[in-house]
């Protein structure tokens, strides 16, 4: 893709348990090199009672998505941990080439999976964990919340010990429900996609993320990859080389 950063279009996913105010760093990167940006709560984080399935967070995100390529925009989405499987399923019909195909104007470009779930089709999160939860997984009496017991060593274990307490404060209940439901739509078969390894990473551990991206080549997509030694939580503790990967990943440079 040509470089046009304002031609472009990022929409941030986060993870479970996070809002957007954990991107702050990385939009503001983003947005002072010409990009649009656009941060999406997910429905799935905090909210009561806990939603279901995937499909609230499918629609908030496809339709920011949609909104951003009616203008003609070149959109990326950009995933982070959970955010993967909602990601993907969000953009079914919202490919580029796709729409293109039908006469419409902009579409996304470019997935990027920042450690993030790159599941199979008809598989859920909890199906790739065996249906165990994690040995961090604090799961609520009813079996609809889910927190998790050490953030600060499971998410910024590259974060100073302050920085660690001020984002594990921001943090909220996800639906369990969410972590059981299947994703439906491959998008990384049509669409580009990097996938950004975080070597450091004790909630997606390095080689549960190197398996997820060969599995995802072996069904025929191509997927490029770029290494972080980082944490599951490079946006905070180093927003300058995510945002330098991201724009290697879709042409442009900073």
């Amino acid at each position: 893709m040509a470089s046009n950063t304002s031609g472009t279009t990022f929409v941030l996913v986060p993870g479970a348990w996070h809002s957007t105010s954990a991107f702050k760093p990385m939009a503001e990167l983003l947005k002072a090199a010409g990009y649009n940006v656009q941060t999406i709560d997910l429905a799935s984080c905090g909210s009561e009672p806990p939603v279901e399935d995937l499909q609230p967070d499918v629609h908030l995100i496809s339709s920011a998505v949609e909104e951003a390529a009616d203008k003609g925009q070149n959109v990326v989405v950009f995933m982070h941990s959970y955010g993967g499987i909602v990601g993907t399923e969000s953009c079914r019909g919202l490919g580029k080439k796709e729409r293109e195909a039908s006469g419409k104007k902009g579409g996304v470009v470019e997935l990027i999976y920042c450690c993030a779930f790159m599941v199979e089709e008809g598989v859920s999160i909890m199906d790739m964990l065996g249906n165990q939860p994690l040995p961090w997984f604090v799961v609520s009496d009813d079996g609809a919340r889910l927190s998790p017991s050490t953030p600060e060593t499971i998410f910024y274990n590259d974060l100073s010990h302050e920085e660690a307490q001020r984002y594990t404060r921001t943090l909220r209940h996800h639906s369990y429900h969410c972590l059981k439901a299947k994703l439906t739509y491959p998008a990384y078969k049509y669409i580009h996609t990097t996938y950004l390894y975080c070597t450091k990473d004790n909630a997606i551990i390095l080689p549960v993320q190197e398996k997820m991206v060969e599995d995802t080549r072996k069904m025929g997509a191509y997927v490029d990859t770029v290494t972080l030694e980082a944490s599951h939580s490079p946006y905070l503790s180093m927003p300058d080389q995510v945002v330098a990967a991201c724009c290697m990943a879709i042409g442009d440079s900073l």
